[in-house]
């Protein structure tokens, strides 16, 4: 859903870092979570690594330092009586 309309009609060897920084940003500004941004650069990363592995690129574009990474508060737990 985040990945697809972007980097779609892109070669793999196309994706430059300022290209999925620019990505990751225009999620971010558009209002998109920032659990669901990290989850969504997290597969970005891990199609790229595949491309890694499989030759066509020779480094993975996505080098954003914490860029997968979601700070989400954890969510209360009920006590028994709360239940």
């Amino acid at each position: 859903m985040h990945i697809r309309p972007t980097f779609r009609v892109l070669p793999v060897t196309a994706v430059t870092p300022a290209r999925a920084r620019a990505w990751r940003s225009g999620l971010m500004a558009g209002g998109v979570g920032e659990a669901t941004v990290a989850k969504a650069y997290r597969a970005l990363r891990a199609i790229l690594n595949t491309a890694l592995d499989d030759g066509p690129i020779q480094r993975n574009p996505c080098r954003i330092k914490g860029g997968g990474e979601e700070n989400s508060p954890e969510r209360p737990v009920l006590m028994v009586d709360e239940v």
